[in-house]
């Protein structure tokens, strides 16, 4: 026989079910006895929230007084077979329920089904006081509120760009004071008026990355919340102000594409006037005139067959024609695609190994033209020190090198700045404020980019 009933949870033990009893009584049960008779009854059922009626999964059900225990499934089901008759206290111990116990009484061969509804427990639960970090927007925003309260710099908000039914940067700009727009053929360019060598074009920062190549006064206000103008060296912040021949990645925020104009927060109008000569720590690793007007970060991995591929066949007309001519100087910025290219990593610290004997390029170039020797290798060390040796690398001060650690951080550090600079593929370019991602197969593409670059750096004519 098989009875399907509900049962609701009780104040204390309450008999339902079969309301004659055959075998041992409660108490027995509680000393400790089985019930007596055939093994052939069963008890099977669903546990669910007495609320929400839904099955309680994972609940520990318990024959009181017995061995016999079982889990609830995913639907709330459970099952215990082969009983003998008799009564039975089957416990429900579930998390967030209250422990409940009915009393069921089974006769020989009978089998039941119900259905045992649990109360949630009420739980009373600590305040819990949440507080939020500003986001980067909000963070921005901040920088731009401090700034305009130092009383340094001229200060446009997002309300008075509004007011003024300006459409581009130059309807913002016309009128400043210390800013002149000097318009040729309907082209119009800002320049700074009150600087210590004169007149000159302003530099643009635009969302915390120079951007003076791909900004201009016709650059339209839609998305620009705030401006900020500084006249001279002296009132502008030292985050705006950048060195010709330091502009490192470590200076570089998270970039706005060139092409984009929906992210902008703050265009600012920055004047540099000459460059300090510090300590660069790119230097091994870099080549062409420390003072070029374009500076040129390449964020490649080693193993990256495109990178491979640019070395070889691009770079060096880019180095003859650019570099070596004095007008772009170009740095390495180690980016390991390591879930990709697992070998990446390894020749990378022997090519800065290479640089601290002031062979980084010669090996740089010798990993790239041997790339099939070593990529595909389980252990690439061995090959990667012989390849590093015949581009001029001491064997000794090599191995001795590999076993610092600080070589692993500098690797890492590349890699920080390259995500900064926006770049997630390899090869990628950051030049003067601008990321280009992917590598040109000739090299006409990006000798065209530098020549314009270098053309509006210098007012030369290509």
């Amino acid at each position: 026989m098989t009875y399907i009933t509900h049962i609701l949870p009780p104040v204390a033990a309450l008999c339902l079910g079969i309301a004659a009893s055959r075998g041992v009584p409660v108490q027995a049960q509680a000393q400790g006895h089985a019930p007596l008779g055939s093994p052939h009854a069963g008890i099977s059922g669903q546990v669910v929230d007495q609320q929400s009626r839904t099955p309680v999964s994972g609940a520990n059900v318990n024959l009181i007084g017995t061995h016999l225990r079982t889990a609830t499934d995913s639907a709330g089901r459970f099952s215990q077979t082969s009983l003998g008759a008799g009564t039975y206290i089957l416990e429900v111990r579930a998390i967030g329920y209250g422990v409940t116990s009915w009393v069921l009484r089974l006769s020989d061969g009978e089998t039941v089904d119900y259905v045992f509804e649990l109360e949630p427990l009420g739980v009373d639960l600590e305040p819990i006081v949440v507080s939020g970090q500003p986001g980067y927007f909000q963070r921005r925003m901040q920088e731009f509120e401090e700034r305009r309260h130092s009383g340094r710099g001229i200060f446009i908000t997002q309300d008075q760009i509004e007011a003024s039914h300006a459409a581009t940067m130059a309807d913002v700009l016309r009128g400043v004071p210390g800013v002149r727009l000097n318009c040729r053929s309907g082209v119009c360019n800002a320049q700074m008026t009150r600087t210590a060598h004169g007149v000159c074009n302003a530099d643009w920062v635009i969302d915390g990355a120079p951007a003076s190549i791909s900004s201009t006064p016709h650059l339209p206000v839609v998305g620009i919340v705030a401006v900020e103008i500084y006249r001279s060296p002296n009132e502008a912040p030292a985050e705006f102000l950048k060195a010709d021949s330091h502009r490192h990645l470590d200076q570089v925020g998270p970039l706005t594409s060139i092409r984009s104009r929906s992210v902008l927060l703050a265009a600012a109008l920055v004047v540099s006037s000459g460059s300090a000569q510090n300590d660069d720590p790119l230097a091994a690793r870099s080549k062409g005139a420390p003072n070029a007007p374009v500076t040129v970060y390449e964020m490649a991995d080693f193993q990256c067959p495109a990178c491979r591929m640019f070395t070889v066949t691009v770079l060096p007309t880019i180095d003859r024609e650019f570099v070596q001519t004095g007008k772009v100087r170009w740095v390495f910025i180690n980016l390991p695609l390591t879930s990709i290219h697992p070998n990446a990593v390894a020749a990378a610290e022997v090519a800065m190994c290479a640089a601290r004997q002031g062979r980084f390029w010669p090996t740089h170039d010798a990993l790239y033209q041997h790339q099939d020797e070593w990529a595909k290798l389980a252990q690439p060390r061995t090959t990667l020190v012989k390849i590093a040796q015949r581009a001029g690398v001491d064997r000794t001060r090599l191995l001795a090198c590999l076993n610092d650690p600080t070589v692993r951080k500098e690797i890492e550090l590349d890699a920080e700045r390259a995500n900064r600079s926006g770049a997630h593929a390899t090869p990628s370019f950051y030049i003067e404020g601008g990321l280009l991602q992917g590598a040109p197969y000739t090299p006409d593409p990006m000798r065209h980019l530098l020549d314009s670059i270098y053309a509006m750096r210098t007012g030369a004519s290509k």
